[in-house]
């Protein structure tokens, strides 16, 4: 089968928003790709600004992933070794409600970053084009989500993924057109 591949988002005007206060040296850790070993839920508080609005993939400003049970059950079951799931807890009602901030786990160096950007004078790596085309013979047949090397507050998903979980009916995640290199 072919991959297409997407980048994911559970960003929208229409939507409400969450708020999850991550540490920054603790979000930096899930940009890397690697198991967590200490971490505690209430390192991530979430708060929904509309109590009514839990979703599967809520709406998070800061670039990383939250899923709900639901959600995190299916990632496990259909594609696992793909995240490492480490707890947060979200407060409404006075009920607290089990979600998750997801680790991804596959970070893929796609890039030729001598062609796709330059180190600019501060030493910080600068793209010439802000959406850079991913060369698909880079990507594994087998990863079905990854975080591109030097831009690993994306997230790319496969057909794959996709299909999944549009045909759950999760709620939340957004799937949108990329650049890929077919050569």
């Amino acid at each position: 089968m072919n991959q297409r591949y997407y980048g994911m988002s559970c960003m929208g005007n229409d939507r409400p928003l969450a708020r999850c206060a991550i540490p920054i040296a603790r979000e930096v850790e899930l940009w890397l790709g690697k198991e967590i070993d200490d971490w505690h839920p209430a390192l991530a508080p979430l708060v929904f600004d509309d109590p009514n609005s839990a979703e599967d993939m809520p709406w998070i400003i800061q670039g990383h992933t939250i899923v709900s049970d639901r959600l995190k059950e299916m990632i496990e079951q259909k594609f696992p070794g793909h995240a490492q799931f480490v707890p947060t807890q979200l407060s409404q009602n006075q009920v607290i409600q089990a979600y998750w901030v997801v680790n991804w786990l596959h970070v893929l160096e796609v890039f030729d970053l001598n062609s796709v950007g330059y180190y600019d004078e501060d030493g910080d790596y600068q793209f010439y084009d802000a959406r850079p085309a991913i060369p698909i013979r880079r990507i594994p047949a087998e990863v079905h989500v990854f975080r591109p090397f030097m831009l690993q507050s994306r997230q790319v998903v496969s057909s794959t993924f996709r299909d999944v979980v549009e045909t759950h009916g999760f709620t939340g995640p957004q799937f949108y057109d990329i650049p890929i290199a077919m050569e």
